[in-house]
């Protein structure tokens, strides 16, 4: 059986929407939410992806983020399975969680962008039928706590992992771009809102046919997951860790054997672990046994060393993402 779409490439843009299964809630409770939160944080961390923009209601979220390593997959895949794990420990369930695997619709930034984040931003209004004036859609969104919408519009209560500036961009700067960003999405509830979703039925973008055709032509020549629809291709494969192991070692002209030697505790070995789990689909084991046989503890422990060290050494990070 086909799958949706899967589009892959860096510095892309996407609406991704998890539903509840059967359509039940996948929030019971604010502790569940700061912690869907929580999760999306340290997820998005690990995998280098900007989140844009987000909104949960009681039975589905929506997120908007952009994929500066073309690594969506691999991001959800983590993401997903640390929230149902810790949901169903929290409340003693078992089974699934989400309906399917999780939607992800290609944005095309400079048509839609601003559409989708309004769309998603307004989604708690249509859901409470009662909500009518302009007043009472003011007071609601900005007491709403559970989307991104109230870090648009104070730019002193900005999520500390959200990335805000892009988007604000196209209004300016400073209080000014925040209050035209509000009314932007206020404008949106007091009409027919444009639902730009629909233009991506069949392939998954949301875009224009010109843009549309641009994407089918440029990845047409990919080679096809068998279990993805047949209009457009995967972008982006797995690497094998030999290719990883191997750019690391032209780029930083450090020999193999220093990378993978046990005990050794550079900075460039902790990338490489890194690089290995982001790229190859690898367990931290699995990484353990190419890194000279350790145990998969010293991979998780290298890795979060790696994160800190990232966090106060801007040289470091620059390095990091330039690799």
């Amino acid at each position: 059986m086909s799958r949706p779409l899967r589009i892959e490439y860096p510095d892309a843009y996407y609406h991704v929407m998890c539903r509840g299964n059967a359509r039940q809630n996948i929030f019971l409770t604010d502790g569940d939410r700061y912690y869907f939160l929580k999760t999306l944080e340290k997820s998005s961390e690990i995998f280098s992806i900007n989140i844009i923009a987000y909104c949960l209601m009681n039975n589905h979220f929506h997120l908007v983020v952009k994929t500066p390593l073309g690594n969506l997959s691999a991001f959800m895949r983590q993401f997903n399975v640390s929230y149902v794990v810790a949901f169903n420990c929290f409340h003693s369930r078992v089974g699934h969680l989400y309906q399917g695997r999780y939607k992800a619709n290609l944005i095309d930034e400079d048509a839609y962008l601003l559409e989708v984040t309004r769309y998603i931003h307004l989604n708690p209004i249509r859901a409470d039928k009662a909500i009518e004036s302009q007043a009472q859609i003011r007071c609601f969104l900005k007491d709403y706590k559970w989307s991104s919408f109230n870090s648009y519009i104070s730019p002193g209560k900005i999520v500390e992992f959200l990335d805000c500036e892009g988007l604000l961009a196209y209004f300016g700067s400073g209080a000014k771009a925040a209050k035209s960003y509000e009314q932007y999405v206020l404008d949106g509830a007091a009409g027919e809102l444009f639902n730009p979703f629909v233009l991506a039925k069949g392939h998954g973008i949301i875009g224009d046919t010109d843009y549309v055709e641009e994407i089918k032509a440029r990845f047409k020549n990919q080679c096809l997951n068998n279990r993805e629809k047949p209009q457009i291709s995967k972008l982006r494969n797995l690497l094998s860790p030999q290719d990883v192991i191997e750019k690391l070692v032209a780029s930083c002209h450090i020999p193999e054997r220093d990378l993978l030697k046990k005990g050794a505790r550079h900075p460039k070995r902790a990338m490489l672990m890194e690089f290995l789990y982001q790229n190859c689909s690898l367990s931290q084991a699995e990484i353990g046994e190419i890194m000279g046989g350790v145990d998969y503890t010293a991979v998780s422990f290298g890795r979060k060393r790696l994160k800190q060290k990232l966090k106060a050494d801007k040289g470091l990070t620059a390095k990091f993402n330039n690799l």
